[in-house]
């Protein structure tokens, strides 16, 4: 037995334990080769015995978010399965329900099929080709817990990107800690919140790279630096194997709500921008022409009280390998 058909085994035996990380990368890596007589074979096979809601609430999350024709519309096997008791599914209803009422849907509107309407951003600076805007209550504080208490536990060490080498490093310009959001780990409601704050920042999901989950206690910080690549990175052929230049930088504060200090400053513009919980920020790391822009030069000033929590989303201007595998079938 070879090494990739070890791995395809050790990957079958743990998604028939019941491992949710197995069961992710084994279908998606299905689905990306086009094999999807196997992944049907996979879904009728466990279904029926101990992992049947799981594996309903999985099919129902293929249809939602991948194309795949299952039994029954996803909304319904969704609301199934929270009306059986599922923990997740009743989880992902409530989810819709209060991004439902956050857009200001009344109660007799069906929250899973609601069309998504974006909230309004507000520009708080707009100079030298950069523009940055704010986008208030665009998440439910009952999804921001959830990030920071299902990614909290990986948090490691910053590093930055080496300019010369492209690895990352450790570097006193970035003092905090981070964590990033794998697509074998997103499930539903990181593909929801992929898929939402897609379509609110009007970016293109595929072109995005992996989440990272930022904390910062007090005194940490991050210090004056720029998103974008210098272009000979960025368009190296290792560079374009990623995606090419970062075109596009989105913030969401995840809390917590007392949290003081943190701002993220703009020096070139000399604005300090706080951003409270649930909020998105959006500025441009290129103009018009992709070229890397100075004003878009920023820093995450030092946490004075309370911690500091964002989920942090950068976009390239290609799809990424991150995209293709959040889209393995699109």
């Amino acid at each position: 037995m070879n090494e990739q058909d070890h791995y395809q085994r050790t990957l079958m035996q743990d998604a028939d334990r019941g491992n949710p990380i197995a069961r992710n990368l084994l279908i998606h890596g299905w689905l990306g080769a086009g094999n999807t007589s196997a992944v049907d074979s996979w879904l009728k096979d466990h279904k029926g015995g101990a992992q049947h809601l799981d594996t309903v609430l999985f099919e129902a999350e293929l249809s939602c978010f991948h194309g795949w024709v299952g039994e029954a519309h996803w909304s319904e096997s969704l609301r199934h399965c929270a009306g059986k008791g599922h923990k997740q599914a009743r989880f992902i209803v409530s989810l819709y329900e209060k991004w439902a009422k956050l857009q200001g849907l009344g109660a007799t509107t069906d929250a899973l099929t609601a069309t998504w309407s974006s909230p309004p951003w507000r520009e708080v600076a707009a100079q030298d080709g950069l523009a940055v805007y704010q986008c208030l209550d665009f998440a439910p504080h009952t999804l921001l817990a959830f990030i920071r208490n299902s990614l909290g536990r990986a948090l490691r060490p910053s590093a930055v990107v080496d300019p010369d080498t492209g690895a990352a490093v450790r570097h006193p310009v970035r003092i905090n800690s981070a964590a990033q959001w794998f697509p074998e780990q997103l499930g539903w409601a990181g593909k929801l919140l992929e898929q939402r704050m897609g379509l609110t920042a009007n970016y293109d999901p595929r072109c995005g790279e992996v989440f990272s989950l930022l904390h910062y206690t007090p005194g940490e910080r991050y210090k004056a630096h720029y998103d974008c690549l210098p272009s000979e990175q960025a368009h190296s052929p290792q560079g374009m194997a990623q995606g090419g230049q970062r075109t596009l930088t989105v913030l969401l504060t995840l809390g917590d709500q007392g949290f003081e200090g943190g701002a993220t400053a703009f020096p070139r513009l000399g604005i300090d921008v706080h951003t409270p919980p649930g909020a998105l920020l959006r500025f441009n790391n290129t103009d018009d022409n992709g070229q890397p822009l100075r004003s878009s030069l920023h820093e995450g000033q030092p946490v004075t009280r309370g911690e500091k929590w964002l989920l942090s989303k950068w976009v390239r201007e290609q799809h990424t390998p991150y995209g293709a595998e959040l889209n393995p079938i699109g």
